[in-house]
Protein backbone atom coordinates (compact mmCIF):
# COMPACT_ATOMS: atom_id res chain seq x y z
CA UNK A 1 0.00 0.00 0.00
CA UNK A 2 2.60 2.29 0.70
CA UNK A 3 4.62 2.20 -2.47
CA UNK A 4 1.58 3.13 -4.87
CA UNK A 5 0.70 5.90 -2.41
CA UNK A 6 4.02 6.91 -2.17
CA UNK A 7 4.60 6.98 -6.69
CA UNK A 8 1.40 8.98 -6.78
CA UNK A 9 1.91 11.57 -4.32
CA UNK A 10 5.84 12.05 -6.12
CA UNK A 11 3.90 11.89 -9.35
CA UNK A 12 1.50 15.15 -7.78
CA UNK A 13 4.50 16.95 -6.16
CA UNK A 14 6.27 16.71 -9.77
CA UNK A 15 3.29 17.98 -11.24
CA UNK A 16 2.89 20.55 -8.81
CA UNK A 17 6.18 21.89 -9.17
CA UNK A 18 6.45 22.49 -13.02
CA UNK A 19 3.27 24.19 -12.84
CA UNK A 20 4.47 26.31 -9.77
CA UNK A 21 7.59 27.26 -12.10
CA UNK A 22 5.75 27.62 -15.42
CA UNK A 23 3.32 30.09 -13.78
CA UNK A 24 6.30 32.13 -12.55
CA UNK A 25 8.27 32.07 -15.32
CA UNK A 26 5.04 33.40 -17.39
CA UNK A 27 4.80 36.44 -14.59
CA UNK A 28 8.54 37.16 -15.40
CA UNK A 29 8.01 37.11 -19.29
CA UNK A 30 4.76 38.97 -19.12
CA UNK A 31 6.34 41.68 -17.16
CA UNK A 32 9.08 42.29 -19.01
CA UNK A 33 6.97 42.46 -22.36
CA UNK A 34 4.73 44.77 -20.88
CA UNK A 35 7.51 47.49 -20.00
CA UNK A 36 8.94 46.61 -23.51
CA UNK A 37 5.69 47.56 -25.34
CA UNK A 38 4.06 49.59 -22.59
CA UNK A 39 1.12 47.50 -22.52
CA UNK A 40 -0.14 47.73 -19.11
CA UNK A 41 -2.95 44.62 -19.67
CA UNK A 42 0.30 42.20 -19.57
CA UNK A 43 1.71 43.81 -15.99
CA UNK A 44 -2.12 43.19 -14.79
CA UNK A 45 -2.10 39.52 -15.84
CA UNK A 46 1.52 39.08 -14.88
CA UNK A 47 0.15 40.52 -11.11
CA UNK A 48 -2.57 37.56 -11.65
CA UNK A 49 0.32 34.86 -12.16
CA UNK A 50 2.20 35.86 -9.12
CA UNK A 51 -0.28 35.73 -6.60
CA UNK A 52 -1.32 32.46 -8.62
CA UNK A 53 1.89 30.95 -7.92
CA UNK A 54 1.98 32.38 -4.32
CA UNK A 55 -1.60 30.25 -3.55
CA UNK A 56 0.23 27.38 -5.58
CA UNK A 57 2.94 27.41 -3.17
CA UNK A 58 2.22 29.09 -0.14
CA UNK A 59 1.47 25.67 2.07
CA UNK A 60 5.16 25.09 1.76
CA UNK A 61 6.64 28.31 3.22
CA UNK A 62 8.05 27.99 6.50
CA UNK A 63 5.84 29.09 8.88
CA UNK A 64 7.94 32.15 9.97
CA UNK A 65 7.58 33.53 6.94
CA UNK A 66 4.34 32.49 6.40
CA UNK A 67 3.14 34.08 9.80
CA UNK A 68 5.21 37.12 8.56
CA UNK A 69 3.18 37.36 5.51
CA UNK A 70 0.07 37.17 7.04
CA UNK A 71 0.03 39.36 9.95
CA UNK A 72 1.34 42.16 6.82
CA UNK A 73 -1.22 41.08 4.70
CA UNK A 74 -4.04 40.94 7.43
CA UNK A 75 -2.89 44.31 8.82
CA UNK A 76 -2.70 45.86 5.27
CA UNK A 77 -5.91 44.92 4.43
CA UNK A 78 -7.73 46.60 7.93
CA UNK A 79 -5.60 50.00 7.16
CA UNK A 80 -6.99 49.56 3.53
CA UNK A 81 -10.62 49.30 4.47
CA UNK A 82 -10.80 51.76 6.51
CA UNK A 83 -9.29 54.28 3.93
CA UNK A 84 -11.70 52.61 1.41
CA UNK A 85 -9.02 51.33 -0.82
CA UNK A 86 -8.43 47.86 -0.75
CA UNK A 87 -8.63 46.69 -4.60
CA UNK A 88 -6.49 49.73 -4.95
CA UNK A 89 -4.17 48.86 -2.24
CA UNK A 90 -4.22 45.04 -3.40
CA UNK A 91 -3.55 45.59 -7.13
CA UNK A 92 -1.09 48.21 -6.43
CA UNK A 93 0.64 46.14 -4.14
CA UNK A 94 0.96 43.27 -6.26
CA UNK A 95 2.43 45.35 -9.39
CA UNK A 96 4.82 46.73 -7.46
CA UNK A 97 6.16 42.97 -6.13
CA UNK A 98 6.84 42.85 -10.11
CA UNK A 99 10.20 44.25 -10.65
CA UNK A 100 11.36 42.32 -7.37
CA UNK A 101 10.50 39.48 -9.15
CA UNK A 102 12.53 40.03 -12.25
CA UNK A 103 15.61 40.01 -9.52
CA UNK A 104 14.82 37.22 -8.47
CA UNK A 105 14.50 35.23 -11.72
CA UNK A 106 17.37 37.16 -13.21
CA UNK A 107 19.56 35.98 -10.28
CA UNK A 108 17.97 32.62 -10.47
CA UNK A 109 20.19 32.58 -14.15
CA UNK A 110 23.00 34.13 -13.04
CA UNK A 111 23.89 31.65 -9.83
CA UNK A 112 23.26 28.91 -11.82
CA UNK A 113 25.88 30.06 -14.17
CA UNK A 114 28.12 30.82 -11.53
CA UNK A 115 27.80 27.19 -9.96
CA UNK A 116 28.82 25.61 -13.10
CA UNK A 117 31.79 27.82 -13.98
CA UNK A 118 35.18 26.13 -13.64
CA UNK A 119 37.00 29.05 -13.22
CA UNK A 120 34.96 30.38 -9.96
CA UNK A 121 35.17 26.28 -8.54
CA UNK A 122 38.61 26.80 -8.99
CA UNK A 123 38.90 30.44 -7.14
CA UNK A 124 36.74 29.11 -4.17
CA UNK A 125 38.99 25.54 -3.88
CA UNK A 126 42.26 27.89 -3.69
CA UNK A 127 41.24 30.51 -1.09
CA UNK A 128 40.82 28.45 1.81
CA UNK A 129 44.36 27.26 1.33
CA UNK A 130 46.28 30.63 1.62
CA UNK A 131 47.87 31.10 4.73
CA UNK A 132 46.61 32.21 8.15
CA UNK A 133 46.45 36.19 7.69
CA UNK A 134 45.00 36.64 4.20
CA UNK A 135 42.52 33.88 4.15
CA UNK A 136 39.62 35.86 5.83
CA UNK A 137 40.48 39.37 3.92
CA UNK A 138 40.42 37.11 0.13
CA UNK A 139 37.06 35.02 1.31
CA UNK A 140 35.46 38.20 2.28
CA UNK A 141 36.48 40.34 -1.08
CA UNK A 142 36.05 37.03 -3.69
CA UNK A 143 31.86 36.88 -1.65
CA UNK A 144 31.59 40.22 -2.19
CA UNK A 145 32.61 40.40 -5.57
CA UNK A 146 30.75 37.17 -6.28
CA UNK A 147 27.94 38.12 -4.40
CA UNK A 148 27.62 41.50 -6.05
CA UNK A 149 27.77 39.94 -9.74
CA UNK A 150 25.44 36.54 -9.17
CA UNK A 151 24.19 37.16 -5.76
CA UNK A 152 24.11 34.04 -3.18
CA UNK A 153 26.34 32.34 -5.63
CA UNK A 154 29.12 34.06 -3.23
CA UNK A 155 27.97 32.03 -0.14
CA UNK A 156 26.78 28.98 -1.63
CA UNK A 157 30.30 28.30 -3.58
CA UNK A 158 32.37 29.10 -1.19
CA UNK A 159 30.75 27.88 2.11
CA UNK A 160 31.20 24.67 1.14
CA UNK A 161 34.58 24.51 0.17
CA UNK A 162 35.72 25.17 4.04
CA UNK A 163 33.98 21.87 4.79
CA UNK A 164 37.53 20.00 3.20
CA UNK A 165 39.48 23.06 4.23
CA UNK A 166 42.50 22.04 6.31
CA UNK A 167 41.56 24.42 9.32
CA UNK A 168 40.70 24.14 13.61
CA UNK A 169 36.56 24.43 13.40
CA UNK A 170 37.60 28.03 15.33
CA UNK A 171 39.00 28.71 11.80
CA UNK A 172 36.49 27.51 9.98
CA UNK A 173 33.70 29.95 11.59
CA UNK A 174 35.48 33.03 11.47
CA UNK A 175 36.02 32.13 7.20
CA UNK A 176 32.21 31.59 7.12
CA UNK A 177 32.02 35.22 9.28
CA UNK A 178 34.43 36.17 6.11
CA UNK A 179 32.24 34.96 3.81
CA UNK A 180 28.46 36.19 5.31
CA UNK A 181 30.25 39.78 5.78
CA UNK A 182 31.77 40.35 2.37
CA UNK A 183 28.29 39.40 1.05
CA UNK A 184 26.29 41.12 2.85
CA UNK A 185 28.28 44.46 1.74
CA UNK A 186 27.31 44.05 -1.70
CA UNK A 187 23.92 45.31 -1.57
CA UNK A 188 25.57 48.36 -0.74
CA UNK A 189 25.97 49.02 -4.70
CA UNK A 190 25.48 46.00 -6.76
CA UNK A 191 21.84 46.37 -8.79
CA UNK A 192 22.39 42.63 -8.74
CA UNK A 193 20.82 42.38 -4.95
CA UNK A 194 16.79 42.85 -4.49
CA UNK A 195 17.68 45.30 -1.59
CA UNK A 196 19.31 48.11 -3.90
CA UNK A 197 16.11 47.50 -6.47
CA UNK A 198 13.85 47.74 -3.71
CA UNK A 199 15.44 51.23 -2.39
CA UNK A 200 15.86 53.22 -5.57
CA UNK A 201 12.17 52.53 -6.01
CA UNK A 202 11.58 54.48 -3.14
CA UNK A 203 13.18 57.62 -4.56
CA UNK A 204 11.45 58.34 -7.64
CA UNK A 205 13.91 60.09 -10.24
CA UNK A 206 17.42 58.43 -8.22
CA UNK A 207 19.25 56.52 -10.72
CA UNK A 208 21.85 53.95 -9.79
CA UNK A 209 25.16 55.53 -10.87
CA UNK A 210 24.35 58.37 -8.52
CA UNK A 211 24.11 56.43 -5.86
CA UNK A 212 27.23 54.19 -7.02
CA UNK A 213 30.38 55.82 -5.28
CA UNK A 214 28.41 56.34 -2.39
CA UNK A 215 27.69 53.01 -2.09
CA UNK A 216 31.12 51.72 -3.13
CA UNK A 217 32.81 53.94 -0.33
CA UNK A 218 30.24 51.81 2.32
CA UNK A 219 31.33 48.47 0.63
CA UNK A 220 34.82 49.11 1.22
CA UNK A 221 34.29 50.25 4.91
CA UNK A 222 32.24 47.47 5.80
CA UNK A 223 35.08 45.27 4.13
CA UNK A 224 37.49 47.03 5.81
CA UNK A 225 35.82 46.70 9.19
CA UNK A 226 35.30 43.06 8.99
CA UNK A 227 38.85 42.78 8.42
CA UNK A 228 39.88 45.09 11.60
CA UNK A 229 37.38 43.04 13.27
CA UNK A 230 38.71 39.46 12.49
CA UNK A 231 42.29 40.44 13.53
CA UNK A 232 41.58 43.07 17.11
CA UNK A 233 39.14 40.40 18.47
CA UNK A 234 39.49 36.87 17.32
CA UNK A 235 43.43 37.40 17.40
CA UNK A 236 45.42 34.33 18.35
CA UNK A 237 43.17 31.72 17.52
CA UNK A 238 44.55 31.78 13.44
CA UNK A 239 46.30 28.57 12.39
CA UNK A 240 47.65 27.45 9.38
CA UNK A 241 51.19 27.95 7.36
CA UNK A 242 53.18 31.21 6.42
CA UNK A 243 51.03 33.17 4.18
CA UNK A 244 51.84 32.92 0.80
CA UNK A 245 49.74 34.15 -1.80
CA UNK A 246 48.58 31.04 -4.29
CA UNK A 247 49.54 31.54 -8.04
CA UNK A 248 46.63 29.84 -8.84
CA UNK A 249 44.65 32.51 -7.72
CA UNK A 250 45.49 34.82 -10.30
CA UNK A 251 43.90 33.39 -13.16
CA UNK A 252 40.59 32.38 -12.11
CA UNK A 253 40.63 35.55 -9.74
CA UNK A 254 40.84 37.37 -13.60
CA UNK A 255 38.35 35.79 -15.46
CA UNK A 256 35.75 36.23 -12.16
CA UNK A 257 36.37 39.60 -12.80
CA UNK A 258 36.39 39.71 -16.47
CA UNK A 259 32.88 38.66 -16.43
CA UNK A 260 31.76 40.62 -13.76
CA UNK A 261 33.00 43.61 -15.71
CA UNK A 262 30.76 42.30 -18.85
CA UNK A 263 27.94 41.55 -17.24
CA UNK A 264 27.65 45.06 -15.71
CA UNK A 265 28.32 46.97 -18.85
CA UNK A 266 26.12 44.24 -20.82
CA UNK A 267 23.32 45.09 -18.65
CA UNK A 268 23.51 48.90 -18.49
CA UNK A 269 24.70 49.01 -22.47
CA UNK A 270 20.80 47.65 -22.63
CA UNK A 271 19.66 49.95 -20.53
CA UNK A 272 20.80 52.76 -22.15
CA UNK A 273 19.89 51.50 -25.83
CA UNK A 274 16.23 50.65 -25.32
CA UNK A 275 15.62 53.32 -22.42
CA UNK A 276 14.63 50.16 -20.28
CA UNK A 277 14.29 50.28 -16.28
CA UNK A 278 17.35 48.65 -14.99
CA UNK A 279 15.26 45.37 -13.74
CA UNK A 280 14.21 44.93 -16.81
CA UNK A 281 17.64 45.22 -18.36
CA UNK A 282 18.78 42.93 -16.47
CA UNK A 283 16.28 40.30 -16.69
CA UNK A 284 16.59 40.49 -20.36
CA UNK A 285 20.30 39.73 -20.40
CA UNK A 286 20.29 37.40 -17.53
CA UNK A 287 19.62 34.64 -19.50
CA UNK A 288 21.53 35.40 -22.77
CA UNK A 289 24.82 35.69 -20.47
CA UNK A 290 24.22 32.62 -18.77
CA UNK A 291 23.85 30.86 -21.40
CA UNK A 292 26.80 32.32 -23.21
CA UNK A 293 29.00 32.10 -20.57
CA UNK A 294 28.23 28.44 -20.44
CA UNK A 295 28.50 27.79 -23.62
CA UNK A 296 31.95 26.10 -23.61
CA UNK A 297 30.58 23.39 -21.54
CA UNK A 298 28.35 22.22 -24.27
CA UNK A 299 24.98 21.65 -24.89
CA UNK A 300 24.08 19.49 -22.48
CA UNK A 301 25.71 21.48 -20.11
CA UNK A 302 23.37 24.39 -21.25
CA UNK A 303 20.39 22.03 -21.03
CA UNK A 304 21.78 21.03 -17.16
CA UNK A 305 21.08 24.70 -16.40
CA UNK A 306 18.51 25.71 -17.94
CA UNK A 307 16.77 23.15 -16.17
CA UNK A 308 18.07 23.67 -12.87
CA UNK A 309 17.03 27.23 -13.19
CA UNK A 310 13.63 26.26 -13.50
CA UNK A 311 13.54 23.85 -11.38
CA UNK A 312 14.51 26.40 -8.81
CA UNK A 313 11.57 28.93 -9.89
CA UNK A 314 9.29 27.46 -6.85
CA UNK A 315 11.98 27.85 -4.37
CA UNK A 316 11.83 31.43 -4.57
CA UNK A 317 8.11 31.23 -2.59
CA UNK A 318 9.27 32.66 0.69
CA UNK A 319 11.08 35.68 -0.72
CA UNK A 320 8.34 36.22 -3.28
CA UNK A 321 5.35 35.71 -0.63
CA UNK A 322 7.26 38.21 1.57
CA UNK A 323 7.64 41.09 -0.19
CA UNK A 324 4.35 40.75 -2.00
CA UNK A 325 2.54 40.81 1.73
CA UNK A 326 5.39 43.76 2.63
CA UNK A 327 4.44 45.56 -1.03
CA UNK A 328 0.96 45.55 -0.18
CA UNK A 329 0.95 46.57 3.06
CA UNK A 330 3.21 49.66 1.78
CA UNK A 331 0.71 50.77 -0.54
CA UNK A 332 -1.96 50.45 1.95
CA UNK A 333 -0.51 52.40 4.66
CA UNK A 334 0.89 54.89 1.57
CA UNK A 335 -2.65 55.40 0.77
CA UNK A 336 -4.25 55.68 4.50
CA UNK A 337 -1.29 58.50 5.00
CA UNK A 338 -1.99 60.15 1.56
CA UNK A 339 0.39 63.24 1.64
CA UNK A 340 1.07 63.13 5.17
CA UNK A 341 4.60 62.03 5.58
CA UNK A 342 6.51 63.17 8.87
CA UNK A 343 9.06 65.41 8.98
CA UNK A 344 11.99 64.73 11.19
CA UNK A 345 14.65 67.13 11.61
CA UNK A 346 17.96 66.15 12.34
CA UNK A 347 18.94 65.81 16.14
CA UNK A 348 15.10 65.73 16.66
CA UNK A 349 14.75 63.12 19.10
CA UNK A 350 17.60 63.56 21.34
CA UNK A 351 18.83 67.12 20.30
CA UNK A 352 22.36 65.22 19.13
CA UNK A 353 22.13 64.18 15.23
CA UNK A 354 25.38 61.52 16.23
CA UNK A 355 23.30 59.84 19.02
CA UNK A 356 20.00 59.95 17.07
CA UNK A 357 21.98 58.42 14.29
CA UNK A 358 23.36 55.63 16.49
CA UNK A 359 19.40 54.47 18.07
CA UNK A 360 17.89 54.29 15.20
CA UNK A 361 20.22 52.28 13.28
CA UNK A 362 20.36 50.28 16.28
CA UNK A 363 17.03 49.89 16.32
CA UNK A 364 16.59 49.08 12.66
CA UNK A 365 18.94 46.05 13.64
CA UNK A 366 16.95 45.17 16.89
CA UNK A 367 13.77 44.98 14.31
CA UNK A 368 15.47 42.91 11.96
CA UNK A 369 17.12 40.72 14.41
CA UNK A 370 13.47 39.43 16.33
CA UNK A 371 12.50 38.55 12.30
CA UNK A 372 11.06 41.17 10.18
CA UNK A 373 12.44 41.35 7.26
CA UNK A 374 14.50 45.03 6.08
CA UNK A 375 11.65 45.42 3.03
CA UNK A 376 8.90 45.76 5.89
CA UNK A 377 11.59 48.20 7.65
CA UNK A 378 11.82 50.00 4.32
CA UNK A 379 8.03 50.32 2.80
CA UNK A 380 7.19 51.47 6.56
CA UNK A 381 10.04 54.28 6.26
CA UNK A 382 8.73 55.20 2.97
CA UNK A 383 5.19 55.78 4.19
CA UNK A 384 5.76 57.67 6.97
CA UNK A 385 8.74 59.85 6.04
CA UNK A 386 10.14 62.47 3.88
CA UNK A 387 13.00 61.71 2.71
CA UNK A 388 14.03 65.03 1.60
CA UNK A 389 13.34 66.19 5.43
CA UNK A 390 16.35 63.99 6.39
CA UNK A 391 18.50 66.83 5.38
CA UNK A 392 20.89 64.37 3.93
CA UNK A 393 21.66 64.57 -0.49
CA UNK A 394 19.01 61.54 -1.56
CA UNK A 395 22.26 59.67 -3.06
CA UNK A 396 23.87 59.37 0.11
CA UNK A 397 20.58 58.18 1.79
CA UNK A 398 19.92 56.13 -0.47
CA UNK A 399 23.76 54.31 -0.12
CA UNK A 400 22.74 54.26 3.54
CA UNK A 401 19.57 52.36 3.41
CA UNK A 402 21.35 49.89 1.12
CA UNK A 403 23.45 49.45 3.88
CA UNK A 404 21.48 48.98 6.42
CA UNK A 405 19.92 46.09 4.08
CA UNK A 406 23.15 43.95 4.73
CA UNK A 407 23.13 44.58 7.94
CA UNK A 408 19.55 43.86 8.58
CA UNK A 409 19.15 40.34 6.54
CA UNK A 410 22.98 39.28 8.12
CA UNK A 411 20.90 39.96 11.74
CA UNK A 412 17.87 38.38 10.76
CA UNK A 413 17.49 34.74 11.75
CA UNK A 414 14.51 34.47 8.74
CA UNK A 415 16.35 35.71 5.82
CA UNK A 416 17.39 34.23 2.92
CA UNK A 417 21.13 35.43 3.65
CA UNK A 418 21.51 33.17 7.15
CA UNK A 419 19.16 30.63 6.47
CA UNK A 420 21.59 29.84 3.40
CA UNK A 421 23.99 29.63 5.48
CA UNK A 422 22.67 27.65 8.19
CA UNK A 423 22.01 25.27 5.05
CA UNK A 424 25.34 25.00 4.34
CA UNK A 425 26.98 25.07 7.34
CA UNK A 426 24.75 22.97 9.75
CA UNK A 427 24.68 25.55 12.61
CA UNK A 428 21.30 27.52 13.58
CA UNK A 429 20.25 30.55 11.60
CA UNK A 430 19.64 32.30 15.00
CA UNK A 431 23.42 31.36 16.02
CA UNK A 432 24.94 33.04 12.28
CA UNK A 433 22.57 36.00 12.96
CA UNK A 434 23.15 36.75 16.96
CA UNK A 435 26.17 35.46 17.96
CA UNK A 436 28.01 35.47 14.67
CA UNK A 437 26.79 38.93 13.05
CA UNK A 438 25.27 40.82 15.66
CA UNK A 439 28.08 42.65 18.34
CA UNK A 440 29.65 43.33 14.64
CA UNK A 441 27.39 45.16 12.83
CA UNK A 442 26.17 46.82 16.17
CA UNK A 443 29.38 48.17 16.44
CA UNK A 444 30.09 48.86 12.75
CA UNK A 445 27.08 51.61 13.19
CA UNK A 446 29.41 53.13 15.56
CA UNK A 447 31.45 54.79 12.09
CA UNK A 448 28.31 54.57 10.09
CA UNK A 449 26.30 57.01 12.60
CA UNK A 450 29.25 59.47 12.04
CA UNK A 451 29.19 59.42 8.28
CA UNK A 452 25.51 60.42 8.36
CA UNK A 453 26.35 63.03 10.99
CA UNK A 454 29.01 64.27 8.54
CA UNK A 455 27.06 64.06 5.35
CA UNK A 456 23.63 65.86 6.77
Amino acid sequence: MTAPLSCATFGTNELHRKISAAVFALSAILTVVSEVSGLDILARVAGICLVVFIVLEFSKIGWPQKIAALVLLGVAMVVALRAGRLPEALGEGVLRTLPFMLIFTSVGWLRAAAMQSTSVQRLGSVLPTLGAGRRFAALALASHLIGAGFNLAGIGLLAPMLDTARVGEWDRRRLRCAILWGFAAAPCWSPFIVGTVAILSVFEGLRWIQVLPYGVALACGFLIWAVIWNRVFRAGRRTGPTPVLAPEIAAPAGQLLGVILMLFVVVFAVMAAAALPLTVAIALVAPIFALAWGRGAGKAAQGDLIRRVLAGYPGMRSETTVFAAANIFGAAVSSALADEGIALSPGELTGWLYLDALLLLWGFLGVSAIGIHPVVSLVVFAALVDPSALGMPLPVLAAVMMACWGMGTSVSPLSGTTLLMAQLTGVSSFTIAWRWSGAFYAAACLWLALLITLAV
